[in-house]
């Protein structure tokens, strides 16, 4: 697999996703708005502990001070790496001044649809 980019949404909610495989491992970045680095996770599948024949993941995150940008990487890193059995490291960073409840909830979709367009891209 190669490389690859894209972008979800429009306007100030516009997520951009940036795909980089490393051996059989991926680094996902995610950014918009004022993009930057606001968090990082890491996940590493592992038999799901409510059912062994089901794989799920374990997150680490390391999150900046006064950032919240690990509600997009966490949540992508862990799905991903448990869907495809691979680690998966998410770097996010996306900032809107005066960002309203209806953007959070396109910022989340956005995420949803990126999600859906990694998995189905890899697969």
């Amino acid at each position: 697999m190669n490389k690859f980019r894209f972008a979800v949404g429009k306007g100030r909610t516009k997520l951009f996703a940036e795909v980089m495989p490393l051996g059989e491992d991926l680094t996902i970045l995610i950014y918009g708005g004022k993009a930057h680095i606001g968090s990082i996770a890491v996940a590493i599948p592992r038999p799901s502990l409510a059912d062994s024949r089901k794989t799920s993941s374990t997150v680490s995150v390391y999150n900046l001070a006064g950032h919240k940008d690990d509600r997009l990487s966490q949540p992508l890193a862990r799905e991903i790496a448990a869907r495809t059995g691979r680690v998966v490291t998410v770097i996010a960073g996306f900032h809107l001044d005066n960002i309203g409840e209806e953007e959070i909830k396109q910022v989340v979709n956005n995420l949803k649809i990126i999600e859906r367009i990694i998995l189905k891209k890899i697969d």
